[in-house]
């Protein structure tokens, strides 16, 4: 019987129908091409694992109803609108027939975390759906907040931080960072989709404009424009340095492996001198499997070293 089986007490039937709704959100978290997440949650204790994918899961599956280019953005739209009609019903009656929302509503119960992050990230969403650019990164971090922010407050319980209040600040931290990451990454995706997420007075200040962004020639000009961006990211990923001392031993190696992910493609976009028009940025599978190495023999150094102190204390 796993971990969250046992905390519920829940029949047979009902514990096969919530065990299949966590593996159902773990194959949208891979199905998006979120491998380095899950990666990442595989470090993380098995009686962690099944929550972190309910939470990604019902992130990514709420994104790619905004993001499809299959539908004209009025469908996507009314598409969005039912959505968060279920989303609704869920969260005022603590359960759905949808897996997505079935595993969510038993995350969000576990771990008592605050139904208003849910409702911020599907803000963020319907953000997507009206607005198109953002004139400063003031503004911009507004949907920064609502988008990546909030997904980092929901996943903060389940991490159990010993000092919450440190721990949300590099979560935080390290939220933007990887927002502001995954906006560089999505430049020339995020134009086919009508948005330019870079700040209007970022392009405005080196002479960019937004039909250089969707062009084919790539300008020194641009270049200085994700340089910028870049920067701000790196200065993001110190603060969220300050995480990792705040979490429990169990929680570090997983999140310490998001932590090098995210610095790797930092790494690549500066390799690549800021090019992120011609192809996306992505890790090499050996670089991916040299973070996952380390993180996992971290981890397994954590447990050896706890049993070990047991031992220690139970023997004196």
């Amino acid at each position: 019987m796993e971990a969250w089986e046992a905390a519920y007490g829940t029949g047979r039937a009902q514990a096969a129908r919530t065990r299949e709704a966590f593996a159902y959100c773990r194959r949208v978290l891979v199905a998006a091409e979120g491998l380095e997440f899950y990666l990442a949650s595989a470090l993380l204790p098995a009686r962690k694992r099944p929550f972190t994918w309910a939470l990604y899961g019902f992130a990514r599956y709420t994104d790619e109803i905004v993001d499809t280019t299959r539908y004209t953005r009025q469908h996507r739209a009314a598409r969005f609108e039912a959505w968060t009609g279920a989303v609704d019903d869920a969260l005022r009656s603590g359960d759905s027939s949808h897996p997505v929302l079935h595993a969510l509503m038993r995350t969000l119960e576990r771990w008592d975390i605050p139904v208003c992050h849910v409702r911020e990230y599907l803000a963020s969403q319907e953000m997507d759906l009206r607005v198109t650019e953002y004139a400063t990164y003031a503004d911009l971090r507004v949907f920064i907040e609502r988008a990546s922010l909030s997904f980092g407050r929901q996943m903060l319980p389940v991490l159990e931080p010993l000092d919450r209040v440190l721990a949300g600040r590099g979560g935080d931290a390290m939220s933007e960072a990887m927002q502001l990451t995954n906006i560089v990454r999505d430049v020339r995706e995020d134009c086919g989709l009508g948005r330019v997420y870079l700040p209007q007075e970022d392009l405005s200040a080196f002479g960019v404009s937004h039909r250089d962004l969707s062009g084919t020639r790539v300008t020194p000009q641009m270049r200085a424009v994700v340089r910028k961006q870049v920067g701000r990211a790196r200065e993001l990923l110190v603060v969220a340095e300050l995480q990792e001392a705040a979490l429990p031993p169990s929680s570090r190696p997983a999140v310490r492996a998001v932590h090098s992910i995210y610095r790797g493609l930092l790494g690549k976009v500066e390799m690549r001198d800021f090019d992120v028009f011609t192809s996306r940025v992505r890790l090499g599978a050996v670089r991916k499997a040299a973070i996952g190495s380390s993180a996992l023999a971290e981890r397994f150094a954590g447990r050896f070293a706890g049993r070990r102190t047991a031992a220690v204390a139970a023997a004196a």
